[in-house]
């Protein structure tokens, strides 16, 4: 939690949006971070995590996620869920 603080702090934010995109920017660098290439999960929590920061300012809807990913939403969901160990709409909101 100290680092997401020093990142929203890190870049100034001055809004909801901001706040927003500088924590999906927050997450979206542990991801990479953490990315095993050749790891097929992390790759679905990767383009998943993509698709939210390209319509966060959207209403996102799972199945939207989903769909683009091409995989069911139960399989999403719990493999989100470990790779981040955060669930998707806590992501999301």
């Amino acid at each position: 939690m100290k680092l997401l603080n020093s990142s929203l702090t890190k870049y100034k934010t001055c809004d909801i949006f901001m706040n927003s995109s500088s924590v999906y920017r927050f997450y979206s660098d542990m991801i990479h971070m953490n990315i095993d290439k050749d790891n097929k999960k992390s790759l679905l929590v990767k383009k998943a995590v993509e698709y939210i920061e390209d319509h966060f300012k959207e209403d996102i809807c799972l199945d939207d996620i989903c769909e683009s990913l091409g995989y069911s939403k139960y399989y999403v969901l719990h493999v989100f869920q470990e790779v981040m160990e955060l669930s998707v709409h806590d992501f999301i909101a």
